[in-house]
């Protein structure tokens, strides 16, 4: 059986269309037909060569949704419910080997230094294959977690919840966010949208969202999703940004500051958001950005602060994600803004740099 993917060969070109061919199944692997890609930020730290753990040629691709095509053994989802061919699911887009020290004793996988990622870290030699989302199959490994989803949700609507929605769950768990405090996400992604309504879940207070005039849509849909207040940083000052956070909380600042825009200068910003005893959530930044500037004894020891890095996640989160999505509290549906065919993959990941696209999906 054959198959066409796109095919990142070489950095800021493509991808490729090519073709390969499917070979037989193995114990407990699962044969997807891909309905939907997911085009994150990420995709374009690869195709640009910035995230350090590519090995080329590969196909990218780690947010997925798809049909069962065809299986080999006896697959349970992580519900416990039977796999069959004609189910749609999604999937832990890590696979860990749950027997290093942070699988096995620190009950961490997405520290697992064995950690493989479909769409990230294979290339085309590796096994299984193919093993990126950007194609007509994916084949999934015995060792991939999967969730069955309801066929009440489109498949367009699901791709986020594997990695924003996961990851956004991730920071928000560890974050020990309490009923009433006050929150500043900044950065109206994915990321962030997916925050703020865990953050409304957990009974968050005021939740202030800071992004970029350029993002006006973007910044408009987050009050959909919980946001109370937004402030558009290239409108107002650092100093007035701060003043009105302040204004808000009895001239505190922020419990919680959630970094979800993936810069250097968001984090040289958020520092001061926050109040004394709080918390920053340093999320977004998935590939090297250089040093950042902290102000150690104003912004950290004189407040009490903790800054804490957010990692991916691990299937718990995913399955928390779905869980928001499949609740239909929110309108996840609006998060999708354009669709691509496969052979559009290329316009897919430069569409990324557009503002006013929230999120683009692949339909292959």
């Amino acid at each position: 059986m054959k198959f066409e993917a796109a095919v990142i060969e070489k950095f800021n070109r493509g991808p490729e269309i090519r073709e390969f061919d499917i070979s037989p199944l193995g114990e407990g692997e699962i044969l997807v037909r891909i309905e939907a890609a997911g085009v994150c930020g990420s995709d374009l730290h690869i195709f640009e060569g910035r995230d350090p753990r590519i090995r080329l040629p590969m196909i990218p691709g780690h947010e997925g949704a798809g049909i069962v095509a065809d299986m080999k053994g006896d697959v349970l989802d992580v519900r416990g419910n039977p796999v069959h061919p004609g189910d749609r699911i999604i999937w832990d887009r890590g696979v860990v080997c749950g027997r290093c020290f942070y699988c096995s004793v620190e009950k961490k996988p997405f520290l697992c230094i064995n950690r493989k990622v479909y769409g990230i870290t294979f290339s085309t030699a590796d096994s299984p294959f193919p093993n990126g989302c950007y194609s007509r199959y994916i084949k999934l490994s015995s060792l991939t977690r999967i969730v069955k989803a309801g066929a009440d949700i489109s498949p367009e609507v699901l791709v986020p919840v594997g990695c924003s929605g996961a990851t956004s769950f991730h920071a928000v768990e560890e974050s020990g966010l309490r009923e009433g405090e006050t929150v500043v996400i900044q950065g109206p992604g994915p990321l962030g949208i997916f925050a703020a309504a865990f953050c409304r879940n957990r009974g968050a207070g005021h939740i202030i969202m800071t992004g970029s005039g350029k993002s006006r849509k973007r910044m408009e849909l987050a009050r959909s999703f919980g946001v109370t207040h937004l402030v558009y940083r290239d409108e107002m000052a650092l100093e007035s940004q701060l003043e009105f956070i302040k204004s808000l909380t009895g001239g505190r600042g922020a419990d919680i500051v959630f970094e979800m825009a993936g810069s250097a200068g968001a984090v040289e910003s958020g520092q001061h958001f926050l109040a004394r005893g709080g918390r920053y959530m340093i999320t977004g930044i998935a590939v090297p950005v250089g040093s950042v500037g902290i102000d150690v004894y104003e912004n950290l020891v004189r407040k009490n602060a903790s800054v804490r890095g957010v990692w991916v996640s691990d299937t718990s989160h995913l399955l928390k994600a779905l869980e928001a999505v499949e609740d239909l509290r929110y309108p996840f549906e609006k998060l999708v803004s354009r669709r691509f065919s496969l052979v559009e993959a290329g316009q897919a990941i430069e569409s990324v740099k557009d503002r006013d696209v929230l999120k683009s999906v692949i339909m292959p």
